[in-house]
């Protein structure tokens, strides 16, 4: 059995946080678009 698995993260490219850094009190985004794919094989 083959299964594959597609996703995207962020598909809208909005400026989602992915964490503050507190030492430069500075804003860290997510990437951007992010696509994803994944294969698993099972016998």
């Amino acid at each position: 059995m083959l299964e594959v698995t597609a996703s995207c993260t962020n598909v809208y490219d909005r400026p989602n946080i992915f964490y503050f850094d507190r030492v430069r009190y500075t804003r860290v985004n997510q990437l951007p678009i992010l696509p994803s794919l994944s294969m698993t094989f099972q016998f």
